[in-house]
């Protein structure tokens, strides 16, 4: 399938040695208080890459319950990956 610049990409799970895990750890390993878990991605690529994550979300507490969310990472080609948000479905269309 052919991508239009903008496009966002079909929802791919991830594969030892893709990209997307290096961007994910950059941003979630320096979060604290829950356990972020990768299940599948989209990407988007503008000037950079826009990635929407989701993720299962544990909460680093007793008895916690995991919970689905996505969240909205910009890589730009030179820099480090920035947190655009949390969302509780799914941010894109």
């Amino acid at each position: 399938m052919d991508l239009k610049f903008g496009a966002w990409s079909e929802r791919k799970v991830p594969l030892l040695g893709d990209p997307a895990w290096d961007v994910f750890k950059s941003v979630f390993s320096k979060l604290i208080g829950c356990e972020y878990e990768l299940t599948a991605y989209y990407t988007q690529v503008v000037s950079g890459t826009n990635y929407c994550f989701e993720m299962n979300v544990t909460p680093i507490v007793p008895n916690a319950q995991k919970a689905q969310k996505w969240s909205l990472v910009y890589k730009p080609n030179d820099g480090e990956a920035v947190l655009k948000g949390f969302f509780d479905t799914l941010p894109i269309k």
